[in-house]
């Protein structure tokens, strides 16, 4: 198992217990008066990873935070946990915090969590927002979501070797994405997000690619929340036709796919998709 030496605790190091004594580790961003939006990270990733939607929140009164599944970050390791399993953890964060009311935006393998709080929590959550989404399964041919060896591969090079690992990346993106990641910042904001996604160890990531790899068990429809579907047209993370058979299987769903996007499309349009889940 991979494990890192825990950095000093900051500002954005927050965790709550949960009723059966598990932590669950967050961050808040954007303006913490505004419209609350529970934002879920990819995979790797982690509540740090909410930090790409700070500006945008900041400028639209929105109030974002970013939870981190268990065995990722702060967030203690869940045995036996499911996608359905999560939006119990979201409801018990919602209430610790005094939100009623709220938005979810699922990126990469956070997709599908956010559609199973739509689903579990009805009419408390008011809009659902999906960004390059791992696509169902019966969708999915190849992809990095299904390999328990790749993230471990890549818990052990974000770790050991972040220079290779961020070349890595680089080289397997798609031109519209490595234009995002020529940044000093972003390439730094994302490493940071990524390395934190190990804080455990690679149990939660490679957990993670087992449950995105079987089905979901979510009823979409049942599904009564506005859902909007952002998908980039050259992602080489999720194919394209994943993002329209996800969309195709969600009832109303609004999606849009976008010429030339990346996946890591959200990362410099994160006030296009707020503006869309907060009209």
């Amino acid at each position: 198992m991979i494990r890192r030496a825990a950095p000093p605790p900051g500002p954005n190091d927050r965790v709550l217990r949960l009723p059966d004594g598990r932590l669950l580790g967050y961050a808040e961003y954007g303006d913490p008066a505004g419209e609350a939006l529970f934002f879920f990270h990819g995979s790797p990733g982690s509540r740090l990873s909410g930090a790409f939607l700070d500006s945008a929140a900041k400028q639209r009164g929105v109030r974002v935070v970013a939870l981190e599944r268990p065995g990722f970050g702060l967030s203690d390791f869940q045995p036996g946990r499911t996608i359905g399993s999560w939006p119990a953890d979201v409801r018990e964060a919602a209430r610790h915090l005094g939100i009623d009311r709220l938005g979810v935006l699922g990126f990469s393998a956070g997709g599908p969590y956010a559609l199973a709080c739509a689903a579990a929590l009805g009419e408390q959550v008011a809009a659902v927002g999906v960004v390059s989404s791992a696509g169902p399964p019966s969708a999915r041919e190849s992809s990095r979501f299904r390999s328990s060896t790749s993230a471990s591969l890549a818990g052990l090079l974000v770790l050991r070797a972040p220079g290779l690992y961020l070349r890595r990346l680089v080289k397997h993106a798609a031109p519209a994405d490595r234009a995002a990641l020529a940044r000093p910042e972003v390439r730094a904001a994302l490493l940071k997000g990524d390395r934190e996604a190990f804080r455990h160890g690679s149990r939660g990531v490679v957990d993670e690619m087992v449950l995105l790899a079987r089905p979901w068990g979510i009823e979409f429809d049942t599904i009564s929340s506005r859902v909007v579907l952002w998908q980039g047209e050259a992602d080489r993370t999720v194919p394209v036709h994943e993002g329209r058979a996800l969309a195709a299987d969600l009832p109303g769903c609004t999606a849009t796919v976008i010429p030339g996007a990346g996946h890591f499309w959200l990362l410099e349009h994160g006030g296009e998709v707020l503006d869309a889940l907060f009209v």
